[in-house]
């Protein structure tokens, strides 16, 4: 079973220490990341990546988060790359 880990909380101020510590006020913090690992996933990473941005999407915009969503092939022998 999955857990997503919070890297921070605002209420807690952890986003401007972040900020502080990058000496960026410009700088622009993801709030969530997906990180899909793909292996020989020619034909079911595409829905698997719309239905995670379809996700996404509704859910952030409704929470006002940002997010990315990194894809890792290594060394697939198949289309995934």
């Amino acid at each position: 079973i999955f857990q997503p880990a919070i890297l921070y909380d605002e209420s807690n101020e952890d986003k401007q220490f972040f900020k502080s510590t990058f000496k960026s006020n410009d700088i622009d913090l993801i709030d969530i990341t997906v990180i899909l690992p793909a292996y020989n996933e020619e034909k079911r990473l595409p829905s698997t990546i719309e239905s995670t941005y379809s996700f996404l999407e509704a859910w952030c915009k409704e929470n006002n988060l940002t997010y990315e969503i990194i894809v890792v092939d290594d060394g697939s022998k198949d289309l995934t790359s």
